[in-house]
């Protein structure tokens, strides 16, 4: 099988970025995490860093237990291997941190095949190593020489890392309210600021309200606007 020759990688552009002087050896941490369902017994949800997902605005609040069940599995098998195997390879050479989609030793032993498999394609000098955890407290940043975390989405087990961007401040890089506010070419868009937290009109555009009819129940989760 011909290798790929990728015509850049996210190492090479963090080689470049001397904005912050000296940054030492950092690692990717992927994935993507869930703030309605907890991606395995070892990773819990979210409850500071939210974000828009399916999982999260379109499940039935009457959801059975088993139906709950199912439906974490299949969350953790998209979000912990599959999505992660895309976004490691065009890492490049330097770590990243993957974590274990399953509490199974046997499911956890495909999936690191797999992703072996997967970048085993790219040529030597573009190839991340990779390091699988259960969770992300579990990272251990001495022993595999790592000094610094840059993670795709914000967990909220990564507090008290050393990042290579503040996670506060990357959230927000990545919110609605900071495309909003940017500048950069976007659709037509209103940010309304939260006034009063125990309404849910308060955290819902005016726009969006005029077009749907919302219950004004307090405490009731509902889908926000897209």
């Amino acid at each position: 099988m011909p290798q790929v020759v990728l015509d850049t990688t996210l190492k090479e552009l963090y080689d470049r970025d001397s904005s912050c002087g000296p940054h030492g050896q950092i690692a990717l941490v992927q994935g993507f995490p869930s703030s309605e369902f907890a991606r395995t017994s070892r990773i819990p949800r979210n409850a500071k860093y939210l974000y828009h997902d399916n999982t999260f605005t379109a499940t039935p609040l009457d959801i059975s237990s088993a139906e709950r069940a199912e439906l974490q599995r299949v969350q953790a098998v998209k979000f912990l291997s599959l999505i992660q195997q895309r976004d490691a390879f065009v890492a490049g050479n330097m770590p990243v941190i993957l974590f274990e989609p399953q509490d199974s030793r046997k499911e956890t032993a495909r999936t690191e095949k797999e992703v072996g498999k997967t970048l085993k394609i790219l040529v030597a000098e573009q190839r991340p190593s990779t390091i699988f955890v259960s969770s992300p407290k579990e990272i251990a940043m001495e022993a595999n020489g790592i000094d610094l975390l840059a993670a795709k989405m914000d967990w909220d087990e990564l507090e008290g890392f050393p990042s290579a961007i503040d996670l506060d401040t990357h959230y927000f890089l990545n919110s609605k309210a900071a495309l909003c506010t940017s500048g950069l070419p976007r659709y037509v868009s209103h940010q309304a600021e939260a006034v009063r937290y125990t309404s849910i009109r308060c955290l819902l555009c005016e726009v969006w309200l005029s077009r749907n009819k919302v219950a004004d129940v307090e405490g009731q989760s509902v889908p926000s606007p897209s």
